[in-house]
């Protein structure tokens, strides 16, 4: 669980120009599927040309729920493929072969093969609770600040409204400190 915590940083979504030019490329969209330590995740480049006819991109990682993250520099050449992702610090190097690209995604010290498919559509993955207030449970603001490392951790307590006693589970998501 280290790992895919290290491979996926996820944050911001800024488009960013390259200075590679592909002619007359409407917005397309590539799929892989990253193995990490027995995880799963779906990865979406997304590539375009801007008003000027450069390259532009971005990345999505739809089982994080990350969507946008710049791809900086975009780089299509003769059927290889170099795209640089800064935000995650991530690169993606691979060569079109049988209308795929074969490639490795590289990160973190980390080298993990990563083979993209042309897709229509990115499909979200399927989330159907989506509570609304009054929720059927208590829920609280919690703190919790500790001095010596100069952190501050927050988050939401939801407990039952009666009966007792239960389980716990503590959910930890993001990055950062």
């Amino acid at each position: 669980m280290k790992k895919v915590i290290m491979i996926f940083f996820l944050f911001a979504s800024i488009l960013m120009y390259s200075e590679t030019k592909k002619e007359n490329l409407a917005v397309e969209h590539w799929q892989g599927v990253l193995k990490v330590s027995g995880v799963e995740l779906r990865i979406v480049f997304n590539i375009e040309n801007d008003t000027e006819g450069k390259l532009i991109g971005t990345l999505d990682s739809p089982d994080q729920g990350a969507y946008g993250i710049p791809v900086d520099k975009v780089n299509i050449e003769k059927g290889v493929w170099r795209l640089e992702v800064n935000a995650v610090g991530g690169l993606y190097e691979g060569k079109e072969k049988d209308g795929k690209i074969e490639g490795t995604w590289l990160q973190n010290n980390n080298s993990l093969p990563l083979i993209l498919e042309k897709i229509d559509e990115i499909k979200k993955p399927k989330r159907p609770q989506v509570p609304q207030k009054p929720y059927p449970y208590i829920e609280r603001e919690v703190e919790y600040e500790n001095e010596k490392a100069g952190i501050k951790l927050a988050g939401t307590l939801t407990l039952p409204k009666e009966g007792g006693p239960f389980p716990a589970v503590l959910l930890i998501t993001g990055s950062g400190s």
